[in-house]
């Protein structure tokens, strides 16, 4: 099991990757207009509140003692791979 400091910084990263890769897909698409247009905002907008979520739940993670610490990160890796698969199908259609 990865370190609390390590892990931490590696979700910070990730989240600072989605974050970036959400922008940048934006810039891409100014020429989308119509429903497309409303349907690509309301999923940047869920991703923007799952990220955010995600962070909270990260600067959180690096409150708790040794235990919970370890109680904590046996789920953890679901909820990241809840967020990738939200990222890749969302983004998908736009790219």
């Amino acid at each position: 099991m990865k370190d609390k400091d390590a892990l931490l910084e590696e979700m910070r990263g990730r989240l600072d990757d989605y974050k970036s890769r959400l922008a940048t897909l934006k810039k891409g698409l100014f020429q989308v207009t119509g429903a497309t247009a409303a349907r690509f905002d309301e999923q940047m907008t869920s991703l923007r509140d799952e990220i955010q979520q995600t962070r909270e739940k990260a600067h959180a993670l690096a409150q708790p003692g040794d235990r919970e610490w370890q109680d904590i990160t046996k789920g953890f890796d679901h909820a990241w791979r809840e967020l990738r698969e939200s990222f890749e199908t969302a983004t998908t259609h736009y790219q």
